[in-house]
Formats: structure tokens, sequence, C-alpha cells
């Protein structure tokens, strides 16, 4: 899981969100858009807003501190269909200027690492189905039954490769 919260250091909300997420052992980066002018027009580009704090987790973005929200957020991927595979991701537009889910993280033990993917892959296929974008791995991955093999088409260090896995419960 790839956690983002931009900030500045008047903002109370910011604080209580920074806080929220310490306090669940929830590792994140903390962009102050006071001093960081290209995290400033980071945050605008990705959601149109200019207040904070803005928390992006993986490619969902919330708005100001919106705990039901964080939390189910959270929940789906500590607890839910994301985590079987085991591989945290986001628009691979926004690293390298193509389409498919750019792999941030993989998660030792599970699906995603037993089939071999890396961070810095970007997955444009899963079972004959495109993968254009992050939410589009997260729906293909949600349709899956735990058991079910699995064709990942991926692109490591511009080749394109194959991949197997098992998704898991």
């Amino acid at each position: 899981m790839n956690l983002e919260i931009y900030t500045t250091p008047t903002c109370g909300y910011c604080h209580q969100a920074k806080n929220y997420f310490r306090n669940k052992n929830i590792p994140f980066t903390d962009y102050n858009v006071a001093e960081d002018h290209e995290a400033a027009q980071r945050m605008v580009q990705l959601t149109g807003q200019r207040g904070v704090p803005v928390i992006t987790i993986d490619s969902e973005h919330v708005i100001g501190f919106d705990l039901p929200r964080l939390e189910k957020l959270l929940s789906e991927r500590t607890n839910g269909e994301k985590r079987r595979f085991g591989v945290g991701v986001a628009d691979a537009a926004r690293y390298s200027g193509q389409e498919g889910a750019y792999v941030g993280t993989v998660t030792d033990g599970l699906a995603g690492a037993r089939a071999g993917l890396k961070a810095g892959d970007i997955i444009v296929g899963i079972n004959e189905k495109r993968v254009f974008k992050a939410n589009d791995l997260d729906e293909i991955l949600r349709s899956l039954r735990p058991g079910e093999e699995v064709t990942v088409v991926l692109v490591r260090d511009g080749k394109p490769m194959q991949a197997k896995a098992v998704m898991q419960n």
C-alpha cells in the first residue's frame, strides 16, 4: 500500500490525519505543500483541490480527514480482496508515461511475489483483460476466486513479459 498525505504545518486536520496513521502504525509519505511547490502542483493535478489534507492511498484520493472513507480504504487493503495478490500499485502514467498499473510494492509470500513481480514492473493485463490504470487491476482482481490461476502480462525494463500466479484467500 502506498499512502501519501499532502499537508501544511498550520492545518489541524492534517495533524489529526498524520496522528491517526502513526497510531495505527501505517507508514506514509508527508508532503508539505506550503514548502514543496512540486508536491502542491501534483496534488492539484491529481485531485483539482487546493485545500489540505489530501490523502492518496494507492490510486484513491481522499479530500480532507474523512475518517469513514479512510477506514474503508485501509480495511480493503489490509483485510480484503486487494491483499490476496500482494502488490501496491498506482497509475503507471504517473511514473512512466504509459498505461498500466505501476507496481510500487510487493508483499512477500503472496501471489504477486510468487509470480516474480518486482517494484517497477508495469502490469498491463490479467487473464487477457487489459489494465489501463491501477483501478482496472483492482476491479479484475476482485472478480477472481481464491485458487484461480492468473496470467499477468507486464512490462519490465521496457520488455514485455508474462508471469503466472494463483489467487489466495
